[in-house]
């Protein structure tokens, strides 16, 4: 299983451009749950569940919090995008045998019901399948992206390490030392990027959300996103540019097609996407913040 893994992840290397996708570093299932950071937290659950997760009445519902991210992130990784996109229905994709067998190791590894199966399939399948907008003048379905890598590693050198600093401008960067998904090894900050492709010569970074919100309309996505991923996006803008060599505007404005935030809830229904494509002087503020973090600094970590 893990070979077959590996050999994906290769395939897919190998068939991108060799100006656009670098050399990376694809995570391993073993590090899955430890490299992620968190969709949700407690205040943006509404009825969160801890313990077992089985159904909690008769129309199935896939609770929130960070269990559930997980398996949904690890869905969406591990399946065949050309077979989904074959199909005609959820229920015609996941009763395909193969199919059917993976989703429910995956829910089993994560200690879910088999009674979700069905859920989020139909929330994967919809996610895929549905034609969204990459900006003001292209659009997709992610299934059709053929040039992706799942899960790529990066890792970002930061100022200094050996003390505690207010990251791009926030005041919110204890989260950062505390970890939630980010790992800080000699000098670097390191994480993982859900999903990066290429689409019509451009690159995309995406991030999948498993947020359960009351609504999944743009202002709202927006709101949430500037809220509590604002430090997120500013970090893989950062490192991405800097791992495709745009060194100036011009490239920039050519190769970097932007970010996307999908909430996955929502899509069956609606396009719950959030798109940023920030300015390259934007971009070179965010940087120029990191370089000179702003006052005033945290106290320093006991050890």
């Amino acid at each position: 299983m893990q070979q077959e893994r590996e050999k994906g992840k290769t395939r897919n290397l190998n068939e991108l451009s060799k100006p656009s996708f670098l050399d990376f570093d694809a995570r391993s299932e073993e590090d899955f749950e430890e490299s992620r950071e968190p969709d949700e937290t407690e205040s943006m659950t509404p009825g969160s569940t801890t313990g077992a997760l089985e159904p909690t009445s008769t129309e199935v519902k896939l609770p929130g919090g960070v269990a559930t991210g997980n398996f949904l992130h690890e869905m969406l990784e591990r399946i065949d995008y050309d077979q989904l996109l074959e199909t005609s229905s959820p229920e015609a994709w996941s009763e395909l045998s193969g199919v059917n067998a993976l989703l429910a190791r995956i829910l089993e590894k994560h200690s879910f019901s088999e009674e979700f199966l069905s859920e989020s399939a139909h929330l994967v399948w919809h996610t895929l399948q549905r034609k969204i907008r990459l900006g003001e003048d292209s659009s997709a379905r992610l299934a059709e992206t053929g040039k992706r890598i799942h899960e790529m590693k990066f890792y970002f050198p930061l100022p200094d390490s050996k003390n505690p600093f207010t990251l791009l401008g926030t005041e919110d960067s204890k989260k950062l030392w505390n970890g939630e998904g980010w790992r800080v090894k000699s000098g670097f900050l390191n994480g993982s990027i859900d999903l990066v492709f290429e689409w019509k010569n451009r690159v995309y970074l995406l991030d999948w959300k498993s947020n359960l919100l009351e609504n999944y309309n743009k202002e709202k996505l927006t709101e949430v996103v500037h809220e509590h991923y604002l430090m997120q996006l500013q970090i893989y803008l950062l490192a991405t540019v800097r791992w495709l060599r745009l060194f100036d505007e011009d490239a920039y404005n050519q190769r970097f097609g932007g970010i996307l935030y999908i909430f996955l809830r929502g899509m069956p229904n609606v396009d719950a996407v959030h798109f940023e494509r920030p300015s390259w002087r934007k971009l070179k503020q965010y940087e120029s913040e990191l370089e000179k973090p702003t006052q005033p600094r945290l106290p320093a970590m006991s050890a």
